[in-house]
């Protein structure tokens, strides 16, 4: 009986030491399935509709918390993103007139992290972009692409945590601010965005509460 009450005193001191770490610094990577529609001003005769991008995205995400008790802190993913939309006569629609675009950008998004939520802003450094018909028979490369800048928010949930590390499920949601391209057109369009998907972060540096 002594025995047994040593061993239960023994693991019970394990759990609590485990219990008692905090991981105030998170590395790791995301990935996201992203859609989205043309913000703008629509031209005359023409309407958005919801595409989704053909590529996933992918980040190096790291977090850090500066606060414990609150869960506060600061976030960063940096990585290759696909910003999309479709654009379409308003009336006589066939999959030769409807035009997807497709824009790609080595993208950098710092957070304010408080909790689960995430708010803060991207910066997109363009790659390539094109614009090609639904039907496959039109493609056609774009130029003139400018950095994009967003108002960005993202909701991290974790789905799984040890004292290695945390899986948790994404979603995001993205407001750009300028028009795609750089010069000052008329109607440049503007990508509001929003994904789903998945993060693994490997907790760093353990601290004693």
């Amino acid at each position: 009986m002594k025995r047994f009450s040593l061993i239960l005193l023994l693991s019970l001191g394990v759990t609590i030491a485990h219990a008692q770490l905090f991981y105030p610094l998170g590395i790791g990577i995301g990935l996201t399935g992203q859609m989205g529609v043309n913000a703008g001003d629509i031209p005359q005769g023409a309407k958005t509709e919801l595409a989704i991008a053909p590529l996933p995205n992918f980040f190096a995400s790291a977090w850090y918390i500066v606060s414990q008790k609150e869960d506060f802190g600061f976030a960063l993913d940096v990585g290759y993103t696909t910003n999309t939309f479709i654009m379409k006569p308003y009336q006589n629609v066939t999959d030769q007139n409807r035009f997807q675009y497709i824009l790609s950008y080595l993208s950098v998004h710092p957070y304010i992290r408080f909790k689960m939520f995430n708010l803060g802003v991207g910066l997109g450094f363009p790659l390539s972009g094109k614009r090609e018909n639904v039907a496959g028979t039109i493609s056609q490369e774009l130029s003139d692409l400018a950095t994009a800048i967003e108002l960005r928010f993202k909701l991290s949930v974790p789905v799984y945590r040890d004292a290695t590390g945390k899986v948790s499920f994404w979603i995001t949601g993205a407001y750009q601010l300028n028009g795609i391209y750089a010069s000052d057109l008329p109607n440049n369009p503007k990508v509001a965005s929003a994904g789903i998907g998945f993060s693994y972060h490997f907790h760093l540096r353990p601290w004693e509460y």
